[in-house]
């Protein structure tokens, strides 16, 4: 039983410079959103994506400190 398919959500930052930095993965989706949330929280001024395989789900830049 299970997905056939690739299940791993991941969370990833790019950094200023354009490297891909991994920050969380997760089989379960829920637990791979909460970590983007947090990621966007700690982040800022940095483009957060959370991805599905080779999809890229969501992807945005983190709020500056004091918005």
């Amino acid at each position: 039983m299970g997905n056939k398919i690739g299940s791993d959500w991941e969370v990833i930052s790019i950094t200023p410079e354009g490297k891909r930095d991994w920050i969380a993965s997760s089989c379960n989706v829920s637990v791979a959103k909460a970590a983007y949330e947090e990621a966007l929280k700690h982040r800022p001024g940095r483009e957060v994506w959370f991805v599905h395989g080779a999809l890229i789900l969501r992807k945005e830049v983190g709020p500056e400190k004091g918005r």
